[in-house]
């Protein structure tokens, strides 16, 4: 996953002014909630390398599986 993959990902949230973006990282049965600052969208992307994006849940969060 690249920056820009992220920015276009998060953009509903950036726009909304939230500082910590919200997701949900799925593996396998076990799901979390994960936040991170807005303004440090660079640091996901080694997190979220072996994850797909998979849409939104409901209240825009978006949603990565493995």
């Amino acid at each position: 996953m690249q920056l820009e993959d992220l920015q276009y990902i998060f953009q509903s949230q950036i726009q909304e002014g939230t500082t910590k973006l919200y997701f949900m990282l799925i593996d396998g049965i076990h799901a979390q909630i994960e936040r991170h600052p807005a303004d440090r969208l660079e640091e996901l992307i080694p997190m979220l390398d072996n994850f797909r994006f998979e849409g939104y849940k409901p209240g825009n969060m978006a949603r990565f599986i493995k």
